[in-house]
């Protein structure tokens, strides 16, 4: 199994102006904006006689800034 996490936030730290990057929820409401991610699944899909396995992996991620009107 290749854990795909790591793929995952070394390709949101390229999107620039991003203060900070976490899992699941901002560390600091401060430093704005940020991204967190998180898996939602993953599930086995297809089993093979030659135990190679497909999965479903489903991350969630979300951008928090603050509202436009404020700006």
């Amino acid at each position: 199994m290749i854990n795909i996490k790591p793929h995952i936030l070394q390709m949101l730290k390229t999107i620039p102006g991003v203060t900070q990057i976490c899992h699941a929820w901002p560390e600091d409401f401060g430093k704005l904006p940020c991204i967190t991610y998180k898996i939602e699944d993953n599930s086995t899909h297809t089993k093979t006689d030659n135990i190679e396995r497909l999965s479903n992996i489903r991350f969630q991620i979300d951008i928090w800034t603050k509202s436009g009107s404020e700006n």
